[in-house]
């Protein structure tokens, strides 16, 4: 269906042309340069449409283009010297979040473009998520603040654990309780097997408070992920 300022502009372009045609028959000077006029205007208007959504497309393309360049600049230098990770390349699929909801987001890509679930999902800062559902046009990403989630960390220190989604934060539990964790420490995914759903060695986020619990089996601190997940726009889905 065309929208309303497409309709208007065709209501004009016919209104123009029917003055122009009258004016065949009619010898009044008024009709020829309201004629005139309304086409002239009309065509402007109508040539002034064209170029803005072309260079809306254009822009769309360029904003695609750079994400997929972004992602795949990260996946040739994140690489953490303490994971051995076979000779490949990623590459990476840019899209657009188009839809949010508690927990996920929908981004503009799906099966049609070679999406599947459980694929890495990351932006410029880090981590976004993973896809846990994918249709032929659209695919659905759960945030990696979800409750639901649960994704392997690592530390500098290389101690290993599971980051679970904590409200707007993260939740880091490591195996070692003696593990040496301070506020400011960054934490990377470790990588799942195949690749699948997380790539190693994407930026999760910062350590901002450590919690330590004498006697406990594990070590806890809350994690702030580096990505904006509420402002989300440019995202890139990896193929491992």
């Amino acid at each position: 269906m065309r929208s309303r300022p497409a309709r208007v502009l065709l209501l004009l372009a016919a209104v123009s042309l029917l003055l122009i045609a009258l004016d065949r028959w009619t010898p009044l000077d008024p009709l020829r340069r309201a004629g005139s006029l309304l086409y002239g205007t009309t065509a402007s208007l109508i040539a002034a449409a064209t170029r803005i959504g072309d260079n809306a497309d254009r822009l769309r393309a360029l904003e695609r283009e750079n994400a997929a360049l972004r992602a795949d600049n990260f996946t040739r230098r994140q690489t953490p010297a303490a994971i051995t990770l076979p000779d490949r390349a990623y590459r990476g699929l840019p899209a657009h979040a188009v839809g949010f909801a508690p927990g996920t987001i929908t981004i503009d890509i799906g099966t049609g473009d070679g999406v599947t679930r459980d694929l890495t999902v990351l932006n410029a800062d880090g981590l976004i998520g993973r896809v846990t559902w994918a249709g032929p046009t659209t695919a659905t990403v759960s945030l990696l603040t979800d409750r639901a989630s649960s994704i392997g960390a690592r530390v500098p220190s290389g101690e290993v654990g599971t980051i679970t989604g904590h409200d707007d934060l993260l939740l880091l539990r490591l195996l070692n309780p003696q593990a040496a964790l301070t506020p400011g420490d960054r934490v990377t995914t470790l990588g799942s097997d195949n690749h699948r759903p997380y790539i190693p060695g994407v930026p999760i986020g910062e350590v901002i408070r450590v919690d330590p619990t004498p006697g406990a089996s594990t070590q806890t601190a809350l994690v702030r992920p580096y990505a904006a997940l509420t402002t989300v726009d440019l995202v890139t889905v990896v193929l491992p």
